[in-house]
């Protein structure tokens, strides 16, 4: 790290971990560098158990159970392995693309591995293949479920499971995009998405859960959400009726590379954003976290990890068996720090993540907000997600999404949300057509006009002419009545607004002149579920992204600066963490417990634990 040099002082934390002190000597003068928590003595913990905070889990595929456990000798090597990653579950799968395993192969595996100490647990892949499901018209991942043949080939499935596990892992292939004559008539007038998430609703109650029961009454049936969060309802990913009929809850944390097309260009934080989504919605019945190695280089592995660890999840799924076993160097990293990865996790506790609510209902529309939140986070706002407005937010971000709420109106009306800041973007103000709400927000019509999009290479913030990394894209934003700008750019002798801010009957309202990209961008022959375009978001200049934490926040991050792209957590007992999402190590500068100021180096792709007065100034 340059000309740092670091010297350790310890004081005891717990029975299984310690404070570390990074104290740093930079040209002759001293900082405190990071306050992090580290795990030096979890070496000799079990695999798991329930004084672990962390457990970690396996699913090999259904070829992989042939693969790997259909000998004696497969299955040892495999529980070898299992103790390197410290694993102690292991899910074998059904069925996937039509390949099924042996009901002995089954039998023998689950016996072996409980006999040894593990949990095992069966999971299905509704992938169609062979003699399993009619395929979709459109995608390859997809089944017809309105086919009979393939509502009889669950119920198969879904008994033979229940007979012989306890509970049934559903991965995220519980989707679909047919729209052949049969779905194209019963679907009727309904749109597609409604159509689709009445759907599978009604499948997964009548053709899955209620057979599984039926030959075991006590099973427990998962339902594992896809990361993609902001299309759900465009397949059918019913969120509101899935925790209802499901035991348990588990949630996509894959992130891929942000850099590469192959999965979309996917941002480190797309995870968290899920997680802490759908945990609002499921309550107690959210499980744990799920992701993989594919697309992924082993910094990007280990930081779904964090990221997974951050939004509240303490089991941790890892995809698939067959990396594990041929040593995929994409998880040495997530290996050599797993004293780190379960350090985080204890350290937390079963705390979940404060700050800034950005508002999500079920199966909203995102129009040009798409993954928003996602890169909001990259840019150091301390965001949770909710699918509903809570209690007494303290700022409230309110994009596309959130013109769709159906609670909003009252809400700003009964008063609930005096004291509230809020961040509207450019979307929500053009879906609004609610002249209350306008009111409430003081907002004029051409407030909420549709827009063009002008591209700017320089912006001004606070007075100070600052260089955009690359020319980005920007709404032609009208100034809004009374409203003040603290950032812009000038485009044929106007002044475009990029931070506008003004005082109004519900409060202090803020818009950010900000969009993602569309659903034109989407179908069949183009990208399905993820980002489909790199965007310069996550590398907006520091000057915009500390302009905007300092006016918009309400805690200590309103003094906190760094160069994004960074992560910024908030929790309680005067708790936050930060991660770095690039190579280099990332200098922070926030406010300390007294009063003072901590300058805090966080390593490339890691996280510091930091601690900090969470009081309003």
């Amino acid at each position: 790290m340059g000309n740092n040099h670091f010297f350790l002082k310890f004081s005891p934390l717990n029975h299984q971990g310690i404070f570390l002190w990074f104290v740093g000597l930079n040209q002759c003068r001293f900082t405190i560098s990071v306050l992090v928590w580290a795990a030096l003595c979890y070496s000799g913990l079990p695999i798991h158990g329930a004084d672990m905070p962390l457990e970690i889990q396996v699913y090999a595929t259904a070829h992989q159970v042939d693969e790997y456990l259909s000998t004696p000798e497969g299955r040892s090597k495999v529980l070898e392995q299992m103790k390197v990653y410290h694993a102690g579950k292991l899910y074998l799968e059904a069925v996937r693309s039509g390949h099924k395993p042996s009901a002995e192969t089954m039998r023998q595996s689950r016996d072996f591995f409980r006999s040894h100490g593990m949990q095992v647990s069966v999971g299905v892949a509704t992938v169609p293949g062979g003699d399993f499901g009619i395929p979709s018209t459109n995608s390859r991942y997809s089944i017809n479920y309105q086919a009979e043949e393939t509502r009889k080939d669950l119920e198969e499935l879904f008994s033979f499971c229940a007979a012989e596990f306890e509970e049934i892992m559903v991965d995220d292939f519980l989707m679909t995009d047919d729209e052949s004559d049969m779905s194209l008539n019963a679907r009727g007038s309904r749109s597609w998405p409604e159509y689709r998430l009445q759907l599978m609703t009604d499948v997964a109650r009548d053709h899955m859960i209620a057979p599984a029961r039926a030959k075991r009454s006590d099973v427990s049936v998962i339902i594992k959400y896809p990361q993609w969060y902001d299309r759900f309802h465009v397949f059918g990913y019913n969120v509101e009726t899935g925790p209802q009929l499901f035991d348990q809850v588990w949630v996509g944390t894959e992130t891929r590379d942000p850099e590469t097309e192959r999965f979309g260009y996917v941002q480190p934080t797309e995870g968290f954003i899920n997680y802490s989504w759908l945990q609002s919605l499921s309550g107690n019945k959210i499980g744990g976290a799920w992701f993989d190695h594919l697309d992924c280089p082993e910094t990007i592995f280990l930081m779904q990890a964090y990221q997974s660890i951050l939004a509240g999840a303490r089991k941790l799924t890892l995809f698939n068996l067959g990396d594990l076993m041929e040593n995929n160097p994409v998880a040495a990293l997530f290996l050599s720090r797993f004293e780190r990865v379960t350090a985080l996790a204890e350290a937390l506790g079963q705390d979940l993540p404060q700050g800034w609510v950005a508002l999500k209902p079920p199966h909203s529309e995102p129009g040009y907000d798409l993954y928003l939140f996602d890169y909001l986070t990259m840019l150091g706002f301390p965001l949770r997600m909710s699918g509903t407005i809570p209690s007494a937010p303290e700022v409230l971000i309110l994009s596309t999404h959130s013109a769709q709420s159906g609670e909003l109106r009252d809400r700003l009306m009964d008063g609930s949300l005096k004291g509230c800041k809020f961040l509207l973007t450019p979307g929500f103000l053009s879906m609004i057509d609610d002249a209350e709400i306008k009111k409430a927000f003081g907002l004029n019509p051409a407030a909420c006009r549709s827009l063009e999009v002008i591209e700017a290479g320089q912006i001004v913030v606070n007075g100070k002419q600052v260089a955009l990394s690359e020319s980005s894209p920007f709404f032609d934003l009208p100034v809004v009545a009374s409203a003040t700008q603290s950032a812009y750019f000038s485009h044929e002798g106007r002044k475009i607004p990029i931070v506008q801010h003004l005082k109004a009957p519900a409060g202090d309202v803020y818009i950010l002149n900000i969009h993602t990209f569309g659903e034109d961008l989407f179908g069949p022959d183009k990208e399905l579920f993820l980002a489909p375009t790199k965007l310069q978001i996550p590398h907006w200049p520091q000057e915009l992204a500390d302009l905007i934490r300092s006016t918009l926040g309400t805690g200590p991050e309103r003094n906190l600066t760094a160069k994004p792209p960074f992560g910024l957590y908030l929790y309680s007992g005067q708790r936050g963490v930060v991660t770095n999402f690039t190579d280099k190590p990332l200098q922070v500068s926030l406010p300390g417990p007294h009063g003072d100021t901590q300058q805090v180096t966080v390593p490339g792709w890691e996280y510091a634990l930091v601690n900090f007065e969470r009081n309003k100034p």
